[in-house]
């Protein structure tokens, strides 16, 4: 039975040859997009860590990477809960900014834990939630090739680029960031969060 084997390996050995290109493009493919898969999940764990948070709470309703969005006063809910000591909502969405490439944009509510990991290297933060203004990462700030005092468009409305800030968290570093009450304006979705 083995010699049939061979001889018929052997035999067609171009047939041979393309299952064995198949089989070994199919492993690589499983290998490259398991890769791909833990870099993400680490880049996620990363930018957790980085802000000091330990449970992120989300209303899952696709499987969307960016989760539905929810009323913000459940984050008042949270801090009921034994052992919480902060929480901070916030609105996070996958957009594409000017000639860029999808980039992830921030709203995070002003004076909250989730901004002291950061560190500003240009400008400053924004002062008040009033203000169309952004920061940007400094990989973000690389990509949209801006500048503190540029303007930035996001959707249909124009910021002002007010700082630029790095995050040890790879994907924060390549993101845009503004407060929360302006971001749910830009959004249109005053009220909500999609992480808590």
């Amino acid at each position: 039975f083995v010699t049939l084997v061979c001889k018929n390996l052997l035999r067609r050995s171009t047939r041979s040859v393309l299952t064995i290109v198949g089989i070994a493009v199919g492993l690589g493919a499983v290998v490259a997009l398991t890769s791909i898969a833990w870099g993400f999940e680490t880049s996620w764990v990363h930018a957790y860590t980085a802000r000091g948070t330990d449970l992120v709470v989300t209303k899952v309703m696709s499987e969307s990477p960016i989760p539905a969005p929810f009323d913000q006063h459940r984050a008042s809910e949270i801090l009921d809960v034994p052992h919480v000591v902060q929480a901070s909502g916030m609105l996070t969405d996958l957009m594409s900014i000017e000639d860029a490439s999808t980039m992830l944009v921030y709203g995070w509510p002003r004076g909250t834990f989730v901004w002291e990991h950061l560190r500003l290297v240009e400008g400053r933060w924004p002062a008040n939630d009033d203000e169309r203004v952004v920061v940007l990462g400094s990989v973000a700030k690389d990509i949209l090739k801006k500048t503190v005092g540029a303007s930035v468009q996001i959707e249909t409305t124009t910021f002002t680029v007010c700082g630029v800030f790095e995050s040890d968290a790879v994907l924060e570093s390549g993101a845009v960031v503004m407060t929360l009450p302006r971001f749910q304006e830009t959004m249109d979705q005053a009220g909500k969060i999609n992480f808590l």
